[in-house]
């Protein structure tokens, strides 16, 4: 999985040498444990609970890089399968400039449980329905532990050693979902490689993500000639507070689909309590 002359580049340490260490790091990262549960684990293997002392961080970085790589290849593949599987009905009417339509589903998830939004971290995914496959990934934090640790000595942002941040937003937790919902949608439309767009979406309620994933309006009407601004179910004209939406204008209306099993556990909940 990691090779010698990579191991090298890590750290000339002896516990480096040897995949049973790095086997170990990798298990724990895959169950979501830390350092302590590879010590517990250790014992159980009659190895050193402490050899990981001053190492452990630095084979999670190693690995990190590698479980990302490995993950974007995949993702990457993925996403040709899923073209191909759509593509291969040969009506090119359902073709948007050489673009294959593709449905999917989209969800996002947090590292904190409850309903408090306040979680640091989130990960968001969306899935071809037609082959199953995850096609697109996104993960937020909103701090970095080595950002604090340089804080905590006193030093300023622009002294911080060079290192991988991994702070890359600074919006609120509930945010992330309609931000990632975008992004993923963005990235599928622009890639270099692959020809597609999201057609249809299968989503929960969530009303801030759907918002978002339109047209803005004040776009519509600069660049539409004889476009109408549009009204509410009473006919009054939409207010400018409301138009959020930041689709690009290129990108076809997104169709939204109702997650069936979201409505029924919601519906549930409201009936059983």
């Amino acid at each position: 999985m990691v090779e010698c002359h990579e191991i090298e580049k890590v750290q000339k340490t002896s516990i480096l040498k040897y995949s049973v260490n790095w086997r170990r790091v990798a298990a724990c990262q895959l169950c979501g444990e830390s350092q302590k549960a590879g010590a517990i684990i250790a014992g159980f293997l009659d190895l050193s609970s402490s050899v990981f002392r001053n190492n452990w961080w630095r084979m999670e970085e190693h690995l990190a890089t590698k479980h990302m790589k490995i993950a974007g290849q995949t993702m990457l593949q993925n996403l040709i399968d899923s073209v191909e599987s759509q593509s291969g009905s040969g009506d090119p009417s359902t073709l948007y400039n050489g673009r294959v339509p593709l449905t999917v589903s989209f969800d996002m998830g947090w590292q904190k449980k409850g309903r408090s939004f306040d979680s640091l971290s989130g990960h968001a995914l969306i899935i071809c329905v037609a082959t199953g496959k995850v096609i697109g990934l996104k993960v937020y934090s909103k701090t970095c532990i080595k950002c604090s640790g340089y804080s905590s000595e006193g030093l300023l942002p622009c002294n911080y050693p060079s290192h991988d941040c991994s702070k890359n937003y600074n919006g609120s937790s509930k945010g992330m979902e309609a931000s990632a919902a975008l992004e993923l949608v963005e990235q599928v439309f622009a890639h270099d490689i692959v020809k597609a767009f999201i057609k249809d979406m299968v989503i929960d309620d969530d009303a801030s993500t759907r918002a978002l994933l339109t047209h803005s309006l004040a776009e519509l009407a600069q660049s539409v000639v004889g476009y109408v601004w549009p009204t509410d179910s009473k006919g009054v004209k939409v207010t400018k507070a409301k138009d959020v939406g930041k689709l690009l204008l290129e990108h076809p209306v997104i169709n939204f689909l109702a997650d069936l099993t979201h409505r029924i556990r919601c519906f549930g909940k409201y009936v059983f309590g």
